[in-house]
């Protein structure tokens, strides 16, 4: 009995180192685990606190130039109506107020009245069809063979001129401007944004990661996405609604988030690499 004990003592040791170390591996691998998704978590929501943010700056940026298109027809008085030249010198002093770079009247035969021209609007602006010209709308078009503008037209409702009733009236604004509210500092850490129609057409002319500025990004992400994923993407898209997709791009974990603009008919893009945020959290991960 007395020799058995410092076997029993040494399989007793060997069992407790046992048990401590395969604990200490299982809080080793649950570490990593919890790492994992501390990443995914704080990933989505930086995302989605970014592009939040952004869509928001747009948003206000829209609603306060339809209040200034609204304050603007709420003076047109009969003075104002009275002649070509006395809205035409209105429409200065609007666009002076206001700094706008264009802003234009529309007559029921869409007949659009400027500050300096008149000229017929129904095949040039698509805001002007009879299924939109009744609600506040934001369209986009290339006009005169420069880059993309955007036009915000507000309805006009009870207002006459030379005998015709007005009924909107819209201003033009540069994608440039719009791209200028949605830029954030990416400090080359590989981080991209950019503004899509629903159709995954690019609008901002800005290349898109692997994405090039002329690819239409529904079509592009086939490559990089299985079949279930990509079902996913298309259908928020097409439904406007806020997501994210997971990536591989040049062997590198890549998050694509995509969040609607309201109103616009857009989905403001961004794409990060997994990484960039992995590599925040990679110290907190080696001191547990």
């Amino acid at each position: 009995m007395k020799r058995s004990f410092p076997y029993s003592a040494v399989i007793g040791g060997l069992l407790v180192i046992l048990v401590i170390t395969a604990a200490t591996l299982w809080m080793s691998a649950g570490a990593r685990n919890a790492t994992d998704q501390a990443v995914s978590t704080v990933s989505t929501f930086y995302l989605e606190e970014l592009a939040g943010r952004r869509s928001q700056v747009v948003s206000r940026f829209f609603e306060s130039q339809a209040e200034q298109m609204q304050r603007a027809v709420d003076l047109m008085d009969d003075r104002v109506l009275s002649s070509q030249d006395a809205l035409r010198q209105y429409i200065g002093r609007v666009e002076s107020l206001y700094g706008l770079g264009l802003f234009a009247v529309v007559d029921e035969d869409n007949v659009v009245y400027t500050k300096q021209t008149t000229y017929m609007g129904g095949s040039r602006y698509e805001f002007l069809s009879g299924e939109q010209a009744g609600e506040v709308t934001i369209t986009t078009a290339s006009l005169y063979g420069a880059g993309k503008q955007i036009c915000q037209a507000v309805p006009i409702r009870d207002r006459t001129f030379l005998g015709k009733k007005l009924k909107t009236c819209f201003i033009e604004i540069n994608m440039e401007d719009i791209v200028s509210l949605l830029a954030f500092d990416t400090e080359d850490n590989g981080t991209h944004f950019s503004l899509y129609y629903r159709n995954g057409v690019n609008l901002t002319g800005l290349d898109f990661g692997p994405v090039g500025k002329k690819s239409n990004l529904l079509r592009e992400m086939r490559t990089y996405l299985t079949g279930d994923q990509w079902t996913v993407l298309s259908g928020q898209f097409t439904n406007e609604e806020a997501g994210e997709v997971h990536f591989t791009h040049s062997g590198n974990k890549q998050i694509l988030y995509y969040s609607p603009i309201p109103d616009a008919d857009w989905m403001f893009t961004v794409l990060i690499p997994e990484n960039l945020i992995y590599d925040k959290i990679a110290g907190i991960k080696d001191q547990t």
